[in-house]
Parts: structure tokens; C-alpha cells; sequence
């Protein structure tokens, strides 16, 4: 019985989903995000989340140990222009960080955030800051819970 439970406890421990905290300066402001990744990391992120304004109890649903979620929220009081801005900097910011250059970029949002991000990738031929930008390949506005949960799966 006790190396079954060593054993249950190993191949858990293997596959955890750890939580990570990060941040980024935006307009002199730091911007606080989280993301979550499992542990043995010898899988690659074949699609990344940026998951704005949700709530990160989503991550239950996130079974693919091949796809990465950002949860970002958006701070109160900025311009339409402003959350745009905040969307292509956070997105430079974490390509820029973790190779997600081949992955698929998807958003989950309350709101739709990406107009300056598709147009800035659309006139310059996919480069923003000298970095390569991943396009968007689908957006998901107000989406309930369940139809998220299908996303992450």
C-alpha cells in the first residue's frame, strides 16, 4: 500500500499545474498577471490564452498540458485606446519572454481588445518591436463558462 501511494504522489506531483505571478510596466503602471504551466515541463505550448477580466478558477478546466493561459485584468478607468495598448504590450511582453513564437494566440475577454494588436500585425507584416507577433486566431468575447471550459480542452 505504501508504494502505491508513493507512487500516486509521484506521477501527481509530475503533472501539478503550478501558479505563477508576474508583472510588467505599462504606462508607468505595473501590471500584475498570472499564469499557470505543469511542472514537468517537457511539454511545449502549442497555443497560448490570454484570458482577460476572467476568473482564474477557469484553470479547473484546463486538462491539455500543451496549451498556456494568461490571466490579465484590465485596470479600471483606461480609454478603449489605452486597454488596446495594454493588450499589445502585454502580448510582447510574454513572447518576448517564453518561446511561444510558433504557438496559436487566442483571447477570451469580456470586451474586445485586440483591434490595434490585429491592425499593428497587419501593417507591419507581423513584427512589432523587432519581436515576431503571433496572430490572433480566434477571439472568444463574453463566453460562458462552459464554452471556456471547451476552449481549454
Amino acid at each position: 500500500m505504501k508504494v502505491f501511494l508513493m507512487f500516486f504522489f509521484i506521477i501527481t506531483s509530475c503533472s501539478a499545474q503550478k501558479k505563477y505571478n508576474d508583472s510588467f510596466v505599462f504606462d508607468s503602471k505595473k501590471v500584475i498577471y498570472t499564469t499557470y504551466y505543469f511542472t514537468d515541463q517537457i511539454y511545449p505550448v502549442n497555443s497560448f490564452y490570454v484570458m482577460i477580466n476572467q476568473e482564474e478558477n477557469l484553470i479547473k478546466c484546463l486538462k491539455n498540458k500543451y496549451k498556456r493561459p494568461y490571466f490579465l485584468k484590465m485596470p479600471n478607468g483606461l480609454s478603449k485606446q489605452k486597454q488596446e495598448e495594454l493588450l499589445l504590450a502585454f502580448v510582447s511582453h510574454i513572447t518576448n519572454r517564453t518561446k511561444l513564437i510558433e504557438s496559436k494566440f487566442y483571447i477570451i475577454s469580456d470586451n474586445q481588445y485586440s483591434g490595434l494588436y490585429r491592425q499593428i500585425f497587419e501593417e507591419q507584416a507581423g513584427r512589432y518591436q523587432g519581436s515576431v507577433m503571433n496572430p490572433v486566431e480566434k477571439e472568444y468575447i463574453k463566453a460562458d463558462r462552459t464554452d471556456i471550459c471547451k476552449i481549454l480542452n
